[in-house]
């Protein structure tokens, strides 16, 4: 009678400590569940409740070694405890363990076919194993059993995504928000997969949706700066940045995205400093590199910039932007053969850039050599006739090669594209003036100046036009006009 009045004491005991855990557990309040469940397993130590409660505390403090010990405890006791199996997975999958996760969720699956977690947990360590489509036959087993499973239909979107299976992977993360309006990773993901697809207010209204959920979200507020960007909204994007790093200081995207955002808006000395706290914290990020290079050309210091470029190509020969921006660096210290040969690289690697090719042509007209100029520029326009810039780089050629007739078509179609295009207009009048049409040629320069009243070569050539015409009064005060204005521009300079 003795032992069993102690039998029931314990019994009581173990109850009252048991609640108390599960209660403690329920509050968030882990550390102190465990407390209580150690108090329950020196009562019982053969408890397979207990020991699997204990491992999801565990395990929700981040102690993902503890609570996969806990859980085997509990498989000791019991080896067809199912929900110990797909615990033990789920951590083994947090540390990228996969085989060892995907045995387990195998192991769940044998025991209980008809178990939905087992087939959507092992569905999700074979997208972390690069196995996608596999992935997807189990995320459908899992949806036949449980179709209501908000969590299961997310990560079926996240595979769709992988595969380029856009319209289907919307339809898992809408059907995923339908069943859990407040799924913020669901709302995060269908934002990405917007603007992936163009569509950038769709995009942001889903990041906003995010925020409103979870206000301290710093992959949303990344996300809804990246769509900011794709539309230009520089200073709004830059906010978004600035409410990441508040949230993670650390945060390397974050760091880049506002360094982007301050390259747009021009202020390019602080954009150097975001990529120089990239830097610091690793500095083999060959984007980081690239980035500060570009930045650097902005701000006039191009050996510099050239500098961040070969670090970068140091690091990965094959890497476009830190090609390119090395060759825009090389093109304005006036070094136009290794800058061609910079954009050589890049069209190796994307034979259709048009900056590459746009900039090479540049480069090339600038050494004299204007038929290659012609092949990239006519490249271009192959691609896209509507490209202004192209169509002005190729009258100028065109121009030096005396073939003013056919410049003159170009130029035209520059100015048709964008009319308040200066340049276009000032190439226009001096292509006119060497044809002889005076008149029209100083139209041009009027046009020119009537857009930009500074432009001291449209005074100049407006000068010539009027000195030919007999108007010397006139020339003389365009003349001196252009003087002045290239004085102020070399004090600037």
């Amino acid at each position: 009678m003795l032992g069993d009045h102690h039998e029931r004491e314990d019994v009581k005991l173990f109850l009252e400590w048991f609640s108390r855990a599960n209660s403690l557990f329920k509050a968030g309040r882990f550390r102190e569940a465990i407390d209580c469940y150690d108090a329950t397993l020196e009562i019982n130590p053969e408890n397979r409740l207990a020991w699997y409660n204990k491992g999801l505390a565990l395990g929700g403090l981040g102690e993902r070694e503890k609570a996969i010990e806990c859980f085997d405890k509990a498989l000791q006791i019991d080896p067809w405890y199912v929900d110990a199996w797909i615990a033990k997975g789920t951590q083994l999958l947090e540390l990228n363990r996969h085989e060892e996760a995907l045995d387990c969720f195998g192991k769940a699956i044998q025991i209980d076919p008809n178990n939905a977690r087992a087939w959507g947990n092992k569905g999700l360590a074979l997208v972390r194993s690069g196995e996608i489509r596999e992935a997807l036959i189990h995320f459908e087993r899992s949806l036949e059993i449980d179709p209501r499973s908000a969590e299961v239909w997310f990560n079926s979107g996240v595979a769709m995504q992988e595969l380029g299976r856009s319209d289907e992977a919307m339809v898992c993360f809408d059907r995923a928000l339908e069943l859990e309006p407040k799924f913020v990773h669901a709302w995060n993901s269908k934002g990405k997969l917007l603007i992936t697809l163009g569509l950038i207010y769709e995009a942001i209204n889903c990041f906003e949706r995010a925020l409103e959920l979870q206000p301290l979200c710093g992959d949303a507020w990344y996300n809804k700066g990246v769509a900011l960007m794709e539309v230009s909204w520089f200073e709004e994007a830059l906010v978004c940045f600035n409410k990441v790093l508040e949230i993670d200081p650390d945060d390397i995207l974050a760091w880049k995205g506002k360094g982007a955002a301050l390259v747009y808006l021009g202020d390019y000395e602080k954009a150097v400093k975001c990529y120089n706290e990239v830097l610091k914290n690793d500095s083999s990020d060959v984007e980081a590199w690239t980035f500060k290079g570009g930045a650097l050309v902005y701000l006039g210091k191009y050996d510099e910039a050239i500098e961040c470029c070969d670090r970068s190509l140091e690091m990965d020969p094959q890497y476009v932007p830190a090609w390119y921006n090395k060759g825009v660096a090389l093109m304005k210290l006036g070094r136009f053969d290794e800058a061609v040969s910079c954009y050589e690289r890049v069209l190796e690697t994307d034979p259709l850039h048009v900056d590459a090719l746009y900039n090479k042509g540049m480069a090339l007209a600038s050494i004299g050599r204007f038929e290659e100029a012609l092949v990239c520029f006519d490249k271009i326009l192959n691609m896209n006739t509507r490209n202004a810039d192209t169509w002005y780089g190729k009258g100028a050629v065109l121009a030096n090669l005396g073939e003013f007739e056919e410049a003159l078509f170009c130029f035209d179609k520059a100015l048709e594209i964008d009319p308040i295009f200066v340049p276009a207009w000032n190439s226009k009048g001096t292509t006119l003036m060497n044809l002889g049409r005076l008149d029209r040629a100083l139209a041009c320069f009027d046009e020119a100046l009537k857009l930009a009243p500074f432009y001291a070569d449209a005074w100049y050539n407006k000068a010539i036009v009027l000195k030919k015409l007999g108007r010397i009064e006139e020339f003389i005060e365009c003349f001196n006009r252009a003087n002045i204005l290239r004085i102020i521009s070399d004090d600037i300079t």
